[in-house]
């Protein structure tokens, strides 16, 4: 079964924000799936496609992938190696954006710390 694409409302939410748009908008930037924000039967993904997909937690979360742009060889030798007939393929970076709101506190305007683990798990994969 295909991953579902992103949904039109996390884009707009993300769209409306400066940094994000910027993000979202750069050459070659490319929208991913987010499967874990789908419930499903088995119940796999509770946490992210239930528990945490409301107006007071996580209304909105959207993954994207864009090439990263590798640095400049620094010294002779290794200019010498990366012949411009020979490029090195363009590393990707996965990004995903995560809309927090106040349901997550732990202490005043402070995401709970437990929360912010399994932000990390999740954004890793």
């Amino acid at each position: 079964m295909p991953s579902p694409a992103p949904s039109s409302a996390d884009l707009t939410h993300f769209l409306t924000h400066p940094w994000c748009a910027a993000l979202l908008s750069a050459p070659n930037t490319t929208l991913l799936p987010t499967p874990s924000r789908v419930p499903k039967k088995s119940t796999e993904d509770s946490f992210f496609a239930v528990t945490l997909r409301t107006g007071d937690t996580i209304p909105f979360m959207l993954s994207f992938s864009s090439p990263r742009i590798l640095p400049a060889p620094s010294d002779g030798v290794a200019a010498a190696a990366a012949s411009p007939a020979t490029p090195a393929p363009p590393i990707e970076q996965v990004s995903t954006l995560f809309a927090l709101e106040a349901g997550l506190n732990g202490y005043p305007v402070t995401a709970h710390g437990g929360l912010i683990a399994a932000l990390f798990d999740e954004a890793m994969g």
